[in-house]
């Protein structure tokens, strides 16, 4: 059964691979979309959501995730699965349920910050120049800041440590 099948053009990866910070990130497909997400420090998270209006193709049955290493994987997404075997791109793949954390996102009502002077990860340089927004929630045990660059929103989740 086909669970996936998505296509992005090079342009597009090209200005998603400028945002990455590590070199392993998950991948979780959603209907409205994907989100990469990826490890800033042990305490947070910056995860970058691409609507699916962007993709030259975007077809899905089911929302899941996989862990990659490589961001040109999201050329060609084909994911299949038969007897509860997953199959991505023709290779036995390790596919999860989405987490729903990027998902859950967009229902958080975010406030502009007027100061953003914040002393922020400096592998986050890109988002120093443009305009961020804050929303404190118990949802996510922390803070998310998101930023809107290019065609994708950012999220920095930054969770609060237990004392």
């Amino acid at each position: 059964m086909l669970i996936a099948n998505i296509k992005l053009n090079n342009n597009i990866i090209n200005e998603i691979s400028e945002l990455l910070i590590d070199n392993v990130f998950i991948i979780n497909i959603y209907e409205d979309g994907i989100c990469l997400t990826q490890n800033v420090n042990e305490i947070s998270n910056l995860s970058i959501f691409v609507d699916k209006f962007i993709f030259d193709k975007f077809e899905i049955s089911d929302e899941n995730s996989f862990v990659t290493s490589n961001i040109e994987i999201l050329k060609n997404i084909i994911i299949e699965k038969n007897n509860n075997i997953y199959k991505l791109n023709n290779k036995n793949c390790i596919i999860n349920k989405s987490c729903n954390v990027c998902k859950n996102f967009k229902y958080c009502k975010f406030k502009i910050l007027e100061d953003t002077n914040l002393n922020i990860d400096p592998k986050l340089h890109f988002i120093k120049n443009s305009k961020l927004s804050i929303c404190n929630s118990n949802s996510f045990n922390g803070t998310v800041i998101k930023s809107i660059i290019n065609n994708f929103i950012l999220y920095i989740n930054i969770l609060l440590e237990d004392t």
